[in-house]
């Protein structure tokens, strides 16, 4: 797949005739280095790709042709939200950018008892426009016809609440000691197409946070005997749940 690909959030031109200015411009000059006479695929989500030519390039802006919009699918059909407790550092971008080539369609950060950082609100717009930018620079890469939605962070509380509105809501369990805990391939069944995943932050969700998640109709799933790291357990249960969903091939 080549690419020579920006994804456009706007409607296809009707004219035909596609003016981009500011960052759609920057990075088909500055980091793509297109010139007059260059082609590149444009994406206008839902509506669907065509190719485009560029006609002029004048300064940081940029004049295209697009030829033949055409219907693309490469969106996921179930809808997974994946929920990942906040962890330290920059790993949650690791996330947001694996979760989004693989199809995931939402990602909503969670404050759990052992998530240590908490967003000061000064500086949560940035982090959030910072994994916005990450999400839609991996839906581009990966030839997704839209990146999925990032949420602000949210409280485990809040999110419990999600399993009324999913399909199927699994928790994935490091100290399910005592609780009963099913494979994800169970827990899968039945063909869902609304699914919610419950990953926790470094050292996991702890027991009352599994007793709450059960108690709100979560279920309890098992990564293995294994101890993963929280962004790699976050990319994993995406895999797992999208290969089992039919999702990736």
């Amino acid at each position: 797949m080549s690419t020579r690909r920006l994804l456009l959030d706007m409607p296809p031109p009707p004219s035909g005739r596609l003016v981009l200015t500011g960052e759609h411009a920057h990075y088909l000059c500055r980091v793509l280095r297109l010139r007059a006479g260059d082609r590149f695929m444009a994406a206008f989500g839902a509506a669907g790709e065509a190719t485009a030519t560029i006609v002029e390039v004048d300064g940081e802006r940029v004049l295209a042709e697009v030829g033949e919009l055409g219907p693309v699918a490469r969106e996921a059909g179930v809808a997974v939200t994946l929920l990942v407790g906040v962890p330290k550092g920059h790993k949650l971008d690791l996330v947001v950018g694996k979760a989004t080539e693989l199809g995931v369609r939402a990602i909503i950060p969670v404050y759990c008892l052992r998530s240590v950082p908490r967003h000061d609100p000064a500086r949560l717009a940035g982090r959030l426009e910072r994994w916005r930018r990450i999400a839609r620079s991996a839906a581009t890469q990966s030839g997704r016809t839209e990146p999925p939605a990032i949420e602000e962070p949210a409280s485990l509380t809040d999110v419990l609440r999600l399993s009324r509105s999913h399909d199927v809501a699994v928790a994935f369990a490091w100290e399910g000691e005592g609780m009963s805990v099913v494979s994800l391939a169970e827990a899968l069944r039945g063909a869902p197409r609304r699914v919610a995943l419950l990953v926790g932050p470094e050292g996991g969700l702890a027991p009352e946070e599994l007793h709450a998640a059960v108690d709100a109709g979560w279920r309890l799933v098992s990564l293995g005997p294994r101890t993963l790291r929280c962004e790699t357990a976050a990319v994993a249960a995406s895999t797992l749940a999208l290969y089992l969903l039919g999702e990736l091939g």
